[in-house]
């Protein structure tokens, strides 16, 4: 789970060349690579290392210490507590809540007002603990995520796309290009090196075989998927609609308006 404008290194991606940037970044190249003055050579490796997922969860990542590690600690001050809280995504949203038993709640990537007014002490034990309660349960959510599987899937995915495009990979960089298979999400970097005006990335992707500039394995990428996502794109709903979550899309307001449409023409 994270926000959409987590996934890129600075602005949304909008030519080939940028494509090929992001994934560089993205698997942990420093953005000095792609400096104008740099010289030629190895791209230099970022300190922080690929963009991962981090961990969410944050009030019972307190707990995992004690729980899942052996460690000693056994108390916690109202201060500890306090902080923990206060760095939760969660909030509960009033006016989409359609009741006090029933309440919705939303992530947000900045603090609520009322966490930037807290202040060690500003609220008693028992509201605290409250708190502590209601982050707990809405953390449960982030928790029961099944990453495991949708990792599983995102590499089925760049294994179909490997499939359909190996012809045309080993035509372009030779059959050098791969060699085991955990090198599957380099296939991305070659993909958008071809359609580049970009040769090689020294110490990340091999060579193109010519200077040519195509589209062509963007295309065959495309095509594979497609037709994944006609088949685990379904999968991947059907897994987080049992855990309520439910998806909305433009197609979902057009037949809600349409079906609106009917019953006033027929009223």
């Amino acid at each position: 789970m994270g926000m959409q404008d987590k996934i890129f290194v600075g602005d949304r991606p909008q030519t080939p060349e940028d494509y090929l940037k992001q994934f560089a970044l993205s698997m942990g190249w420093s953005a000095a690579a792609f400096s104008r003055n740099r010289r030629q050579g190895a791209l230099p490796v970022s300190s922080r290392g690929p963009k991962t997922l981090k961990e969410l969860a944050p009030a019972a990542q307190m707990f995992k210490p004690r729980f899942c590690e052996g460690a000693v600690q056994r108390d916690w001050t109202t201060t500890d507590i306090e902080q923990i809280v206060s760095k939760s995504n969660w909030s509960w949203d009033e006016e989409a809540s359609p009741s006090e038993d029933i309440r919705v709640y939303s992530m947000s990537r900045s603090m609520t007002k009322e966490q930037k007014k807290a202040t060690p002490g500003a609220v008693n034990a028992a509201e605290l603990l409250k708190q502590l309660r209601n982050t707990l349960h809405k953390e449960s959510l982030e928790l029961s995520i099944p990453y495991l599987s949708f990792h599983r899937i995102c590499w089925s995915v760049l294994r179909s796309i490997h499939e359909h495009c190996r012809p045309t990979l080993r035509n372009m960089f030779g059959g050098g290009y791969m060699e085991r298979e955990n090198q599957l999400p380099f296939v991305v970097g070659y993909i958008f090196m071809a359609a580049s005006n970009t040769q090689t990335l020294s110490g990340l992707l091999g060579a193109k075989k010519s200077d040519e500039v195509t589209s062509k394995l963007l295309s065959e990428a495309a095509t594979a998927m497609d037709e994944c996502i006609t088949t685990v794109g379904k999968q991947c709903c059907d897994m987080l609609e049992r855990l309520n979550f439910r998806f909305i899309d433009g197609m979902d307001d057009e037949v809600e308006k349409e079906g609106d449409k009917d019953k006033n023409e027929n009223n």
